[in-house]
């Protein structure tokens, strides 16, 4: 009987640790107007750093962030999200999720994949504690999640929970508090990625020769949302996330944000 229980017990470990890496490797993540459907796709269309740095930009403070908060601040929306990350080999998929979000703060993440991952759940709820439930026949494993856990760490840089529309423009603002600078294209031009023109803003580190790209918004330049985010790492684009689809103020239950 003892022997039973500790197998049960080393079950139910190892059943946490495969969902864990579940959740890592397929978290998300943020409506193109056109863009690239697969990751060979994405080689010659994303922008580098030297043509980002062309582009005819001029600073902007924390009021046009703000402006862009504004812009896609819903009591609640749903969005598909579809990242991409860059390897040595070149850019892979990462992942894919349904997030939905309702004010203030509450998430849930789906995620879709076409194997054992898909159906995987992140929810922050209500009392601000984070819970995650595996998909498939991982179904019956529940976990409680830190908020700053790296399960839930996107390639990103950014919390899984901390990856609405609200709380990534925070970011930018704090980020130029810090020092950071932000410059945007004053209306649209054309990127690769994207069959019409889109605004982009771009947020610098750093200063003169120690000046780095760290992140990079392509924005629709007539509703204001985020198309697709782009962060860097020493100055090279690093991970790609694309919005899609999104449906905003439907009224969603609380009860979407439970587990």
């Amino acid at each position: 009987m003892r022997d039973s229980h500790e197998s049960a017990r080393r079950l139910a470990r190892r059943s946490k640790g495969i969902f864990a890496a579940i959740l890592l490797s397929a978290s998300f993540c943020r409506m193109p107007i056109c863009f690239a459907s697969a990751a060979s796709e994405l080689k010659d269309k994303i922008p580098d750093a030297g043509v980002i740095s062309s582009l005819p930009t001029s600073k902007v403070d924390q009021q046009f962030i703000e402006s862009l908060k504004s812009a896609a601040n819903f009591s609640d929306y749903q969005v598909g999200c579809r990242l991409f990350t860059q390897k040595e080999e070149g850019w892979k998929a990462f992942g894919g999720a349904q997030l939905y979000y309702k004010q203030k703060s509450l998430i849930r993440a789906v995620i879709k994949s076409s194997d054992y991952r898909d159906g995987s759940v992140v929810v922050k709820e209500p009392d601000g504690s984070i819970k995650g439930r595996g998909g498939g026949l991982l179904r019956s494993i529940k976990m409680n999640i830190e908020p700053d856990s790296r399960t839930i760490r996107l390639p990103t840089g950014y919390s899984l929970t901390s990856s609405d529309f609200n709380s990534l423009y925070e970011a930018l603002k704090a980020n130029i508090t810090k020092g950071f600078v932000a410059t945007a294209t004053s209306s649209g031009v054309n990127i690769k990625l994207f069959k019409d023109p889109v605004q982009v803003l771009v947020i610098n580190s750093g200063v003169g020769s120690e000046k780095k790209i760290s992140e990079v918004i392509f924005i629709d330049p007539h509703s204001k949302l985020p198309l697709a985010w782009n962060t860097y790492k020493d100055g090279k684009p690093n991970a790609l996330v694309f919005f899609e689809g999104l449906v905003s103020n439907k009224g969603l239950s609380d009860d979407l944000f439970h587990i």
